[in-house]
């Protein structure tokens, strides 16, 4: 399932080959920003302060606690972990739906940090950190990228774990060993969700990350991420330890979503539509919307 920023939905049963539409969201004049379809099969699009909520074929406006800031304020990203459901909001955080996506509470971030002084007192609450740019799940774990660097939690949510970044954090992704992975201004970092300790992931021909640094990070197949840069692709392929960068054959987009295939292809969705791979990242072929 895909959908659409004015809210049109899409459905492909072959891997994102060819696709067909399948209605739209009722928003409103609301633009989508995020799309998650449960274990229960109910169907979840973000919109700047709450979400839509699909059960059956009715759809009902969902709002959260705080409101939101209108459309400063969108969803980042929704995942499912620790048998609940939660929003990542750019300005106003974290939300938790416990009951399916009808009732959302803001999920308190409070932890011990990372024992960093620099980090300080703003480790031990949500003010800790302003804006939320990523949002993470391998389905018992979670991890947020935010402006003042990485929390993360291993226990579905209820409790987490900090680590300051001076320029913060743009993306967070967890890779096929658990690992995390985050970019900031200052490059590629790798940390460990239990210690919370991090260093600067190596990549092959750099003394240190590129300074042209990535915005995006995504999983890729096997174990390899893709890094959206300047908008093109670069394909991270594991190396003795760190990482060989080699370019993607894909510029001149905005990188909005990547989506493994359980085939180890590669679905990518852009400003320009949708694009597919079948090497791992190598090449891309672009894929028509009806």
């Amino acid at each position: 399932l895909a959908a659409s920023r004015s809210g049109r939905l899409f459905h492909s049963s072959d891997g994102g080959r060819e696709w067909r539409g399948q209605g739209e969201v009722t928003t409103g004049g609301a633009e989508c920003s995020a799309l998650l379809v449960t274990s229960d099969g109910s169907l979840l699009v973000g919109y700047p302060g709450g979400i839509f909520l699909r059960e059956g074929v009715e759809w009902t406006r969902r709002s959260f606690p705080t409101g939101g800031e209108g459309a400063l304020d969108p969803v980042i990203a929704m995942a499912e972990s620790g048998g609940a459901l939660y929003a990542a909001t750019w300005r106003s955080g974290l939300m938790r739906s416990r009951d399916g996506g009808r009732n959302w509470e803001l999920v308190d971030t409070t932890g011990p940090g990372d024992d960093d002084p620099i980090f300080g007192d703003l480790s031990n609450s949500q003010e800790g950190f302003t804006y939320i740019y990523s949002l993470a799940s391998d389905g018992a774990r979670l991890a947020l990228a935010t402006d003042a660097g990485l929390s993360a939690s291993v226990d579905g949510g209820e409790s987490w774990r900090h680590s300051y970044f001076n320029s913060g954090l743009l993306s967070v992704v967890f890779d096929r060993d658990g690992t995390l992975w985050g970019t900031s201004k200052t490059g590629v970092w790798r940390c460990d969700p239990v210690s919370m300790e991090a260093d600067e992931g190596r990549i092959d021909g750099f003394g240190r990350s590129p300074l042209d640094y990535f915005s995006d990070l995504y999983r890729g197949a096997g174990g390899d991420l893709i890094g959206a840069r300047n908008k093109s692709l670069h394909r991270l392929a594991p190396r003795d330890g760190g990482y060989r960068m080699e370019g993607a054959s894909l510029s001149n987009v905005e990188a909005l979503a990547l989506l493994p295939l359980s085939g180890g292809g590669l679905l990518l969705g852009t400003s320009r539509g949708f694009f597919r791979s079948e090497d791992g990242g190598r090449s891309w072929a672009e894929v028509a919307l009806p």
